[in-house]
């Protein structure tokens, strides 16, 4: 990622949003990025996820509703910038 890192003692104009808020706790601890994990970041993921094929135009209709479980559950832990 191509965040800048937090100057020491001042509060991140940025956060990462995650899903799961484990994985959100790890990547804070390793690397000083923020992140959240709240009911928004849920809810913007899903609206990601259910208009991806739009999102993406090379990607074929079908495709998306395809999906592995696997990678379905690999679209949900994908982090967002906010």
């Amino acid at each position: 990622m191509n965040l800048p890192k937090p100057k020491e003692g001042k509060k991140a104009k940025y956060s990462l949003g995650v899903v799961e808020p484990k994985v959100g706790s790890h990547i804070a601890e390793v690397t000083g990025i923020p992140c959240q994990s709240n009911e928004f970041v849920q809810e913007l993921l899903r609206g990601v996820r259910l208009h991806f094929d739009r999102f993406i135009k090379e990607l074929k209709v079908t495709f998306s509703h395809h999906i592995s479980a696997q990678d379905h559950n690999m679209l949900c832990t994908l982090p967002l910038c906010l």
